[in-house]
């Protein structure tokens, strides 16, 4: 099984809970599961003042506080835009309105959208 866990529990900050609970509810069906070990390298995720880094290889994601500034790709938008992508909403919208900067080797953030989405409903 996939592993979704914390660099260092004690300093992580709100955005990484919100982030880990996200990936490990997408990561309990096989799809899931897929997308995970396909996520590969480091992405920065900033919401508000928050910042995370989400390294992961081999099916295996660690969730840091703080910036990174050797990240593959980074994704900043604030709390309220970044929670709607989780619930799954399209990110175009927010991307086309300046309310979603994608920067870096964007091609890393389809497998953690893929994750993010959840299981397709029948």
């Amino acid at each position: 099984m996939a592993a979704v866990r914390f660099a260092r529990p004690d300093q992580m900050n709100l955005l990484g809970y919100l982030l880990r609970s996200i990936l490990q509810r997408g990561a309990t069906h096989p799809a899931g599961q897929k997308a995970l070990r396909r996520l590969r390298g480091s992405i920065e995720i900033g919401g508000s003042d928050m910042r995370i880094r989400l390294e992961s290889s081999g099916g295996e994601a660690v969730i840091s506080a703080g910036p990174a500034p050797e990240a593959d790709a980074r994704v900043h938008a604030d709390l309220r835009t970044l929670l709607e992508l989780a619930l799954g909403k399209n990110p175009l919208g927010p991307f086309f309105r300046g309310r979603l900067r994608v920067r870096g080797k964007i091609w890393r953030l389809l497998p953690l959208l893929r994750l993010m989405k959840g299981p397709r409903q029948p």
